[in-house]
This record gives structure tokens, C-alpha cells and sequence, in this order.
């Protein structure tokens, strides 16, 4: 589950969170909450749909919100509702001011959000999982409301090591001849720009604390030799890592990182309609069913498959929807003339109400009337 910030506001907009999806909308009697919280269980499509099934000119003003299971964020924004969205490729922004319809944007990864909502905030930044609040304004995290300190700041601000000094030779004593030279490596002479990582080796990224413990000293400067101190040959200060060391350490790392191959990915299971008629649609995208189908709502980009139904009239030009979210597939009547039956493996058969999408498991048969059914399955 994903975690947001929130700042409460009594004027604010009704806030909803659950499943990977987050939506505001302006409050309205049209749109109860239980609604649309029943509708944001079924994901990203079923809740627009819920939004829009009055037409564009009763939609109220709205942000929504979803990540997929890859971490990509989609957002839509209808109304005075603005969007801030950081990513690695930039900043980008999303407003719905103005505009008839709404504004849409799909978003990549590792992303980070501020929604400003209208209203006025009452209170500190709180945090929310899933429910349902009055808000002014939600985030990625807490803002300026609550302090999180920074990593990267705490280590810039610890003092730099002091290297220790010997004592001074008395005056009369003349110093030694300097110790022969040990040839040995900081790190800061085999720091790879190119790659941005110690060795060059971005699949290591930085384990050689694990590795050598305190023996690492970060610093760009070469160490001063320490008047009189005579070293042997393979010995060295504590303070910088012989190069022979350095490789040897990063063969044995490798080795044991190659010891243990990785897990292979879980095979997704593949989900298909079979139609009485014989004909089988694979479940891969948003399919339609009907009389004569066709797709009057387009989000994203992504265009149904229509499957036609030709001849019986008791088949509505559109009748129902079949949608994949996440591991799971949804079923909408899309306010057929004669309705929709779905029977469930062992339960008796059940009227779908128009509009509202309903969850089916494998196994579900679907049924239009006229003797058309539709049954889902797993496998090729």
C-alpha cells in the first residue's frame, strides 16, 4: 500500500485512497462516497467510469490517480485541481483549469507528487494509507509540515576525520631517510567517472564498507607520510587500501554474487474469453461486447478490442465491458436493454447492475440473453 500526506481542510475536496489508487473529488450529492469508494476497489477504469457515467456535463471536478504494479503513475485532472509531478526526466505539470473535459498524463517511475486542491488547510500535514478525508492538498510525503532529515545532509555536516599525527622529532635528533614507498591506492584513484561508481562497476555500488570496514578513508587527498615510520613490504598505514587488496576483494565479492543465480520471474497467467459461438478472445486489453460495438471513451490512448455479437437483438450495441486490473478481472453492464447474468463456479446466477463493475474468477460464465454466453478462462 502506498503512503500519502495530507493537509485536512473542512471546505476541502473528498480524498479517497485504496488499492494503488488515489482520488479527489469535488464534493457533490450526485456522488456519495460509498459509490465511489466501491468503484476505486475496482482500479483506475471502473472509477473514472463512475465519474462519467452522467454524461461530461454532470462530471464534477476531479484528480485521479493510479500507480501500476510497475511503479508508473497515470493521472487525470478535470477542474481547479493542480498537479506537481517530479520525476528522474524533470518536473512536469498538470492542470485542469479551463479545460471542457480533462487533462491526462501518463507519468514513469519513481516519481514524486504534490496535488493542490481548493479549500483552506486546517492543520499540520497527517498521513493516509487508505480511507477517506477532507483535504486541500496531498503528497508524496509530509512537505514542510513535518521534518524528515536528510541523509545526504547529515553526512555532509559530520566533521571530516582528523589523521593522526605523531609527535614531532626532538630538534637535536636529525629525522630518518624516508621509508621506501609502498605502492597502494585511495579511493579516490580508482573511482570510475564515467560510471559514477568505485571500479567502474556499477552492479557493486558501493559494498566496499562491507567489505573493509573502517580501512577506507574518504578522502581526495593523498595522506602526508608520517616522519618516521619504516614499513615492510606488503604492510601499509590502516588508512588507504593496497591496490592488490582492492582486487582481491572485489574477485571474492563477485564470485559469491555469481554463486547464486537469480530467480526467475513469475510467468503471468494468461486469460481468455470463450464465446458460445466457439470464437475465443484473449483477455489482454479492455474488450467490448455487443450488437455493434464501439469505443466512445478513449483514456490513455489505449483503444478497446470490440467483439461483435451480430444479429440477436437481444444484444445492446454495447453491452458489456471486460477490463484486466492488476491479477484480476472486472465486468460491466454498459446499460444494456436486456441486462446481464454472470454465474460464479458453484453460486447461483446473479442480475450485474449498469454501470457498476463487478470482480469474476476464473471459470465465470457471462450471460448476455438470447443463448450468447461468454466464459472466462486461464491458460492458452
Amino acid at each position: 500500500m502506498r503512503e500519502h500526506w495530507y493537509r485536512p481542510g473542512g471546505d476541502g475536496w473528498i480524498t479517497l485512497a485504496a488499492s494503488g489508487t488515489l482520488l479527489a473529488v469535488e464534493p457533490s450529492e450526485h456522488f456519495p462516497v460509498a459509490a465511489l469508494w466501491r468503484a476505486l476497489e475496482g482500479g483506475f477504469q471502473s472509477t473514472l467510469d463512475s465519474l462519467t457515467q452522467r454524461g461530461f456535463s454532470a462530471t464534477p471536478s476531479f484528480a485521479l490517480l493510479a500507480w501500476s504494479d510497475a511503479g508508473e503513475l497515470r493521472a487525470i485532472v478535470r477542474g481547479p485541481a493542480k498537479l506537481r509531478v517530479e520525476s528522474p526526466e524533470g518536473e512536469r505539470s498538470l492542470d485542469g483549469t479551463g479545460v471542457s473535459t480533462w487533462s491526462e498524463m501518463l507519468f514513469g517511475r519513481d516519481t514524486r507528487f504534490e496535488l493542490e486542491l481548493p479549500g483552506t488547510p486546517e492543520a499540520n500535514a497527517l498521513p493516509l494509507v487508505a480511507g477517506a478525508v477532507r483535504a486541500v492538498r496531498v503528497s508524496s510525503d509530509a512537505q514542510a509540515d513535518v521534518e524528515r532529515p536528510s541523509m545526504t545532509a547529515s553526512a555532509a555536516s559530520a566533521p571530516a576525520p582528523t589523521p593522526a599525527q605523531s609527535p614531532a622529532p626532538a630538534p637535536t635528533t636529525p629525522p630518518p631517510p624516508p621509508a621506501t614507498a609502498v605502492p597502494e591506492t585511495t579511493v579516490a584513484d580508482v573511482w570510475d567517472d564515467e560510471n559514477d561508481n568505485l571500479l567502474g562497476d556499477s552492479s557493486e555500488p558501493q559494498e566496499l564498507d562491507e567489505l573493509l570496514g573502517a580501512t577506507i578513508h574518504r578522502s581526495d587527498a593523498e595522506q602526508p607520510p608520517v616522519p618516521g615510520a619504516t614499513q615492510a613490504a606488503g604492510d601499509h598505514d590502516g588508512m588507504t587500501i593496497v591496490a592488490e587488496d582492492l582486487r582481491r576483494l572485489r574477485a571474492e565479492r563477485r564470485a559469491e554474487t555469481s554463486a547464486t543465480p537469480p530467480e526467475a520471474p513469475p510467468k503471468q497467467a494468461t486469460l481468455r474469453l470463450e464465446l458460445s459461438n466457439g470464437t475465443v478472445e484473449t483477455l489482454d486489453q479492455t474488450v467490448i461486447v455487443g450488437r455493434s460495438p464501439s469505443a466512445n471513451k478513449v483514456s490513455g490512448g489505449a483503444l478497446p478490442r470490440l467483439v461483435t455479437i451480430p444479429g440477436d437483438k437481444d444484444i445492446s450495441r454495447n453491452h458489456v465491458q471486460f477490463a484486466v486490473e492488476g491479477d484480476t478481472v472486472v465486468v460491466t453492464d454498459l446499460h444494456s436493454r436486456n441486462g446481464t447474468q454472470v454465474v460464479l463456479p458453484g453460486r447461483a446466477p446473479q442480475q450485474l447492475r449498469q454501470g457498476e463493475p463487478t470482480t469474476i474468477i476464473v471459470g465465470t460464465v457471462v450471460d448476455l440473453g438470447g443463448g450468447v454466453t461468454l466464459t472466462l478462462r486461464e491458460g492458452a
